[in-house]
């Protein structure tokens, strides 16, 4: 079977963590590999497995595409971001940020 296209959403990007979930549509219950990117370089790695009521609820397959985990490297403050969750295997952008001086954050991608 061949990937399909990703839905995701990116729910918290704060500086210190980053959290969403994400679903590949040809495999509905499968989980996806994602790399966590900020200004161009792979700060982390994770999958998105953990049970999330609220997606089950809205039927994204089983509810285990959630991801959530702290960065290593807090975001610099004071400074503007781009922050991308990424698909491991194919380096697809599935969500996107971009956060300001202020450190609020405007969705650039979401799919």
């Amino acid at each position: 079977m061949g990937f399909g296209t990703v839905r995701a959403w990116l729910d918290r990007c704060d500086g210190t963590r980053v959290a969403g979930w994400a679903q590949d549509r040809a495999d509905p219950d499968a989980t996806v590999c994602l790399d966590i990117v900020v200004d161009g370089r792979i700060v982390a790695m994770t999958v998105a497995a953990l049970y999330r009521a609220d997606i089950a609820a809205l039927g994204v397959g089983d509810g285990r595409h959630g991801f959530d985990l702290g960065l290593a490297t807090p975001l610099a403050p004071g400074a503007p971001h781009v922050v991308e969750v990424r698909r491991s295997v194919d380096d697809a952008v599935i969500c996107a940020i971009t956060t300001d001086a202020a450190g609020l954050w405007t969705p650039l991608l979401a799919a």
